[in-house]
């Protein structure tokens, strides 16, 4: 049988979240952990369940370590998977299905987000489908945060009308967390529009939140 790697990729914000995402992927084949914290029980939680763990330094965004991630794992099939998501059972069973079958080299798979407790089925929050399990040698990253990767082959999109077909991603859990990412992001936007060299407009103050409202 064809292998599967599930991937994690953690710093520091994430030890609330580390343990039920590893204990959900317990059924893959091999577990990676890609630790860029330096909270040594983060690292301790990580050894409780699995012994690839490998250091890489911070990096501002998850998307500029993928790559490096990917070719730790061993397995014929990659699943990516952030702290703060989860696999359901259902969604394991599919994607064993998939690896035996044979049919495609990634999967596009339904998420849903949880904002402050709630999942969000609006305002382009569902289903919000993600490249994250893929033949190896089949997808690469880009660098840019939230960037689409490069794929080689055929792709499955998972049917959005089961949501047990789902990651599960605990986005919020408090305005604390809202904001700092969304100061983080914003200042990364920021800086790739600056070098990308796109002028300022003052219309846009006015023009651009009210589009997105």
């Amino acid at each position: 049988m064809k292998k599967i790697s599930a991937v994690i990729t953690i710093c520091n914000e994430d030890e609330p979240y580390i343990e039920n995402c590893i204990k959900s992927v317990q059924w893959a084949d091999e577990i990676i952990v890609i630790n860029m914290a330096s909270n040594e029980k983060i690292g301790e939680i990580c050894k409780k369940h699995t012994n690839k763990i490998f250091v890489h330094k911070l990096v501002p965004v998850v998307e500029q370590v993928r790559n490096f991630a990917i070719n730790k794992a061993n397995g014929d099939w990659i699943l990516i998977l952030d702290p703060d998501e989860r696999i359901s059972h259902e969604l394991a069973r599919s994607l064993r299905e998939i690896v035996n079958e044979d049919n495609f080299d990634a999967i596009r798979i339904p998420r849903k987000n949880y904002i402050f407790g709630n999942w969000i089925k609006t305002m382009g929050w569902w289903p919000s489908p993600q490249f994250r399990f893929f033949k190896k040698g089949s997808v690469v990253w880009q660098q840019e945060v939230h960037s689409v990767p490069k794929i080689k082959g055929k792709i499955l999109e998972l049917d959005v009308q089961n949501e047990n077909n789902a990651i599960v991603h605990i986005n919020y859990e408090n305005i604390y967390q809202f904001i700092e990412k969304l100061n983080r992001y914003t200042t990364l936007e920021a800086e790739r529009i600056k070098e990308a060299g796109r002028p300022f407009r003052w219309y846009k103050l006015i023009y651009q939140p009210s589009k997105e409202f």
